[in-house]
Parts: C-alpha cells; structure tokens; sequence
C-alpha cells in the first residue's frame, strides 16, 4: 500500500481502514504509520495517540523513536518528551536531530542541566547551521551565559539570519541598557518583529534616563506600557492599586518595568498567583517575604489578607520604596521592617550587591562589579513563633536561602513559594526535596527561571 499516495488522492480513510486493525492487534509498524497519516491530516491528537502506541509496541524501533519526537514536539507535550528520553535505555543511539528535539523539550520545561547533558553529548555542536546555532544561542541565554550567546548570535548574523531580536534580549539580559537600545534603534524600521519589541525599549530608554528616547517610543506604546511613559514623563511619584478589601498606594518605580506595568492599570503584581494563594493562609497567619523589592506581596498578604508579614529586601534602591509602600498603606502594625536591608543567605555575614539591572540584582560572596555590601543573615536564625507561607524571589540567590532555611523549613513547615533561576534549578530541587516537600505546581513564566509552589510532603497538597 502507498500510504502517500493514496492520502494525497483524498482515500485517507481506506488508509485507516486498513491500518487500524493491525495496529489494534500489536503491529508497531502499522501504528508508527497512522501516526504519520493524522500528522498529514493535521490532527495531532491521533499523531500523539498512536506515535505513543507505536513506540509502547516496539521501544527499540528507530522509526518509532523519531515518529513520537516529533509528534510530543509538534504537539508541545515536552514534559512527556522529557519523561521518554530519560526512560530510553540507548540514548547515544539516538540520530542527531533525536536528541535535538529532546533538548528542545528539557529547554521548554526549564530542565537546563538536563539540556545542556545532550548539548555536551554533541561533540560537534553547534554545526554552522542556522537551526541548530539558534538552539544553541535561546540554551546559552537560559543559562545566563551572556558570552557565550552573544558569541552564537555573531555567528548566526555570519550565516546569514536575523539576530535582532536575539540580540536586543541578550544585552538586555546582561544589563547593557545602551548597547540594547542602540540595536533597536538602528533596526526597528527594517525588522518589523524588532519593532515589536518597544517593552524593552521603553525598559531601556528609561534605565538610561533617555527622555528624548521615551517621548518618541510613548505614540507606539499601547495600554500599560503607554501609561508608564506618561507617567515617567510627568514625573508621577505615586500610583494607586485596587485590591479586593481597599485601595493601595505605591512608588511609581519605571525602572521596575514589570511591576510598573501592573501598577500602572491598578492592580497587583502577579495578581493571579496571588489570589491562588489566598486561600492558604488566614488572618494572622505569618508569612516571610524574602526578595520583596518594593512591597507588592508584602502589601497584598497584609492588606487584603491580613497576615503579619516579615519582608526582607536588600537592594538599597528598593529599601526606602518598601518602607514607603508598607507606611503609605498603613499597614505598620501588620509588617515588621525590622529586617529590612538585610541579605538573606545561608549564614550570617556581609555580602556584596550586584546590580545588573534595575529589576534583577542579587548578591555574591565576591565583590567583582558590586556597587556596595549588605549585612546578610540565614532564616535558621529568624525568631519567629511561626511561618504559615514563605516566599523567596531573589534572582539567583535561591541556593544561599535554601541552604540557610533548613531548620526554619523544618520547624514551622511553610508552604514554600520560590521562584528559582535556570543554573539553579538542580540543586534547588534537590534542596527542597531534602528538606521534604513536595511540588505543588510549576509555572515556566520565563525562559530563565521557573516559579515553583512546594508544600511539606506529609501534608495533603493545596489546590492551587
């Protein structure tokens, strides 16, 4: 039978007719064949159902291999993909676009140690391909290896592709505000996906002090990005945000895009995830906000949710803006700002400040490039009656909490709420799992780090 032909002639039902049968009885073939039919056909549901069938029938089969890669990929099943590729017994016997796509898939679950494993496996990775460079470049930029991204993107502009937007993001990520601005303000007009980019711009324009650069970008900026502009350009101190239970006045801080964007329209930062949580804790309840910039979620679970909160931000631009947020508020009598300032890592001490940009900063042992040093000091040592929800959101200093938060996580066993750079996401999980939890949910917000919801293990898992 020419399966091809006869879909191509429209008969893809005498096709299935005569496959599915032998495909109900066990033949791997005739399944690894339908599967190719639907994906002809446009249906991925069936190419996903009987790819899996085909490779469950007949593991060992290349065919079978590189028919279900490609459908879990299609499809965008890559936890799927990932859990295959881990059981396969045979991995360097995989074909080299194989093992592609499964670094795809750990990539796309923010899995990096995982990708970058196959990634060492390719001795000569990357060819000078255009395909395979991109890969190379969204994995180095996933790992926060600036350098080495920003070395692919020269040799994927040599071959001949499009690195603007590549580019923009990767100075963007390491902090170069100029250089950023400057490649989208050479390329904007000839590129038009670079043109889309006037976040980033505006990000950058506004990092620089650049008022020139923001009146022009503000005519192209469309709902809360447009209200930054006007905002920034009006020079608005203050910002109003409506909760549930009553409004909320905050520092109008454009430098922190991310937030500014929120604030901008009146709502909270991450208002969604917030309100799932809401039902974890009650009034009174104590929650530790550790990496609480300018006090949204320290302002939220005090005001609309009345717990105590004990914040902790270090970086000196944030400190006197989180003070702010809590007195204008008025909510004093709810957070305790006692620790306000102080690093938290695995010990106590003095650490050093990196700023890298305005909304990610975070601290080191070594001094290179810091700006100035903070005292630090580890959760272990926290005097605190209890803790019903810890929240830790420090851009890569996840490790130093995690290893100083041992005692504390075991002593009043919080529900942990922890958003964890890619280059850390081994170790973190390991940490966690050591100190008993177990994943609640996980939400790939960004391509450089996961935010991540544990609860103690023996504890019934929350409905988020």
């Amino acid at each position: 039978m020419d399966i091809v032909a006869l879909v191509r002639e429209g008969r893809q039902a005498e096709v299935v007719a005569d496959l599915r049968p032998k495909s109900d009885a066990g033949d791997a073939s005739a399944s690894n064949n339908l599967a190719l039919v639907h994906r002809w056909l446009g249906d991925q549901v069936q190419e996903v159902a009987f790819a899996l069938r085909a490779f469950q029938q007949d593991p060992s089969s290349p065919q079978g291999i590189n028919t279900l890669f490609r459908a879990l990929a299609g499809a965008g099943h890559f936890q799927t993909l990932t859990a295959i590729y881990a059981a396969l017994p045979n991995k360097r016997r995989l074909v080299r676009h194989q093992k592609l796509l499964a670094m795809l898939a750990y990539r796309e679950c923010n899995r990096l140690a995982q990708a970058q494993e196959i990634f060492d496996d390719l001795t000569d990775f990357p060819q000078e391909n255009i395909v395979e460079l991109d890969i190379a470049v969204r994995l180095a930029h996933a790992m926060s290896d600036h350098p080495s991204a920003l070395s692919l993107i020269d040799r994927l502009e040599a071959a001949g592709a499009h690195v603007h937007v590549l580019r923009l993001s990767e100075l963007f990520g390491s902090g170069d505000m100029a250089g950023a601005l400057k490649v989208y303000e050479d390329n904007w007009r000839s590129d038009p996906v670079l043109a889309t980019n006037t976040h980033a711009a505006l990000a950058c324009a506004i990092a620089l002090g650049d008022r020139e650069t923001v009146v022009r970008l503000a005519p192209r900026m469309v709902g809360s990005a447009r209200e930054v502009a006007r905002c920034y350009l009006e020079g608005v101190r203050d910002v109003l945000v409506r909760g549930a239970v009553r409004s909320y006045r905050f520092p109008f801080e454009p430098n922190n895009l991310s937030i500014a964007l929120r604030h901008a329209k009146g709502e909270f930062y991450e208002v969604k995830s917030l309100q799932s949580l809401a039902p974890q804790v009650s009034p009174g309840d104590q929650v530790v906000d550790v990496g609480a910039n300018i006090g949204n979620h320290t302002v939220f679970f005090a005001g609309e949710l009345g717990c105590r909160v004990t914040p902790f931000e270090c970086n000196p631009n944030l400190t006197p803006l989180l003070r702010r947020s809590v007195a204008d508020s008025d909510l004093g009598s709810l957070v305790d700002l006692s620790h306000v300032g102080k690093a938290i890592t695995d010990g106590p001490g003095e650490v050093f400040f990196n700023h890298i940009r305005a909304d990610y900063s975070n601290v080191s042992r070594r001094s290179d490039g810091a700006l100035t040093s903070v005292p630090s000091m580890a959760l272990d040592s926290l005097e605190l009656p209890s803790c019903r929800l810890l929240k830790v959101d420090v851009d890569g200093g996840e490790i130093g909490v995690l290893r100083g938060a041992e005692a504390f996580l075991a002593r009043h066993r919080p529900l942990l709420v922890i958003e964890v750079m890619n280059f850390n996401i081994a170790e973190a999980l390991s940490l966690i799992d050591k100190a008993g939890y177990a994943m609640v949910r996980e939400n790939a917000r960004a391509k450089t780090h996961s935010d991540f919801v544990f609860s103690p293990a023996e504890q019934e898992p929350p409905l988020l």
